[in-house]
């Protein structure tokens, strides 16, 4: 089991840094369409807080998978 687990931990940094390289790719394009165009105001920075308010989430009768 830990072996898998292991390998399921790899998989997952792999999808994440992918998601991470998407979003640096979205925030370039993002800039440099604003700066040619001047149409649109720049991207702001990111802070990276999440916040979740008033938020939740329940299994109806018979849906719940083990």
């Amino acid at each position: 089991m830990p072996v898998i687990q292991l390998a399921s931990i790899g998989t997952q940094m792999t999808e994440a840094f992918a998601g991470l390289d998407r979003i640096r790719e979205i925030r370039r394009d993002g800039h440099r369409r604003s700066t040619k165009t001047r149409s649109s105001p720049p991207m702001p920075d990111i802070r990276g807080d999440v916040e979740f308010d008033d938020v939740s989430f329940e299994y109806s009768r018979g849906d719940a998978r083990a």
